[in-house]
């Protein structure tokens, strides 16, 4: 409430021209830990700029061969048959960051560059894939057949590869996700044609656990997992500290660049 009559105070106080609510605009480039981005921003009182844009981000891929590292088993057993695995299976990991955000910063002073920025990020709640190739595992004709009970006393935690021989791991966060941070610089400067700000936040993704999939069914069934479950299967289980550490994980951090010019 405090922070509010401030507020309230000094727009009272500010000359005339500077009540205009969004009287100036700036358009913005972005870079950040969410990819590339484009952002327009405008004044709403002096202590408050609004802004709001897209980010499109190209997930590197991580990929990772010999398994066994990872405690995958050398081998499995199909069809009564012991085949080789964690040397021959591959495994790729990649980020889905992009998607549209509306934040506002919240200036110290009217005239400053440093403030506090708040808001929300918004897009694919499947921000973290893995892809498990057991392709050169398993035959073709076992494709989107073969699988496993994680849990030997539940059968729905069956799950199997798609149908090209993929297992397939996402991580489910909220749809749209509140951001907090800092930063120093003002995206619409009346002084300059050109500013740069910088920003340093997390944002606040709900990790609500990995989820697979049985793609043996006519409707694709998804299963929810935990480093529990994935603890109680050979296959699983060297991966199951992993997840259990994303489980523990709430946010994500965020840093960003972003170059703004004053429209008018």
């Amino acid at each position: 409430m405090a922070a509010l009559a401030i507020c309230a105070g000094a727009f009272a106080q500010a000359p005339e021209k500077d009540k205009q609510i969004f009287n100036h605009m700036a358009a913005g480039v972005t870079f950040g830990l969410d990819g590339i981005g484009l952002e327009v921003a405008a004044p709403f009182t002096p202590y408050v700029q609004l802004r709001a844009g897209y980010s499109f981000f190209v997930p590197p891929t991580i990929k990772v061969s010999n398994l066994s590292k990872f405690g995958v088993p050398e081998s499995i057993k199909v069809e009564e048959q012991q085949r080789p695995l964690g040397s021959v299976a591959t495994a790729a990991v990649g980020l889905n960051l992009g998607g549209g955000k509306a934040l506002a910063d919240i200036f110290v002073i009217p005239d400053g560059g440093f403030h506090f920025t708040v808001g929300a990020y918004f897009g694919n709640p499947l921000m973290v894939q893995a892809d498990l190739d057991l392709s050169k595992v398993l035959q073709a004709d076992e494709y989107a057949s073969y699988g496993f009970q994680l849990d030997e006393n539940d059968p729905n935690t069956n799950i199997t590869t798609d149908k090209q021989g993929h297992l397939n791991l996402d991580l489910k966060t909220w749809n749209v996700r509140p951001y907090v941070g800092i930063g120093v610089g003002r995206p619409v400067n009346t002084e300059k044609r050109v500013s740069v700000t910088f920003d340093m936040g997390a944002i606040i993704w709900g990790a609500q656990g990995l989820q697979t999939y049985d793609y043996s069914l006519k409707n694709v069934k998804t299963v929810e997992l935990s480093s529990q479950l994935m603890a109680k299967n050979s296959l699983t289980k060297g991966f199951s500290k992993y997840v259990g550490i994303l489980e523990e994980i709430p946010i994500f951090p965020m840093l960003k660049l972003n170059v703004f010019v004053r429209l008018f």
